[in-house]
């Protein structure tokens, strides 16, 4: 079981963020003006490894949200 602080850990999330920097990377390239990318996760977890509780770490959980448009729009256009 590892942790959050695990080397493990630290090691899956630089590889989980070079993937997602190879999508943002193509969805710009590929002008996919019309796309949006969610990524979430499914469950937090304790200090110590544990996940699938009703504590505060194991129910919270990321979410990255990336477009190469405005989602909401700009401050310009808000309310128009």
């Amino acid at each position: 079981r590892f942790g959050p602080f695990n080397p493990a850990m630290k090691s899956k999330l630089i590889q989980m963020n070079f993937v997602l920097e190879d999508l943002v990377k193509e969805m710009d390239m590929k002008d996919m003006q019309d796309t949006i990318l969610l990524v979430f996760g499914d469950h937090g977890m304790t200090d110590d490894g544990n996940h699938g509780g009703a504590t505060k770490d194991e129910v919270g959980a990321a979410l990255f949200a990336y477009s190469p448009s405005p989602i909401l729009g700009t401050a310009n256009n808000i309310g128009k």
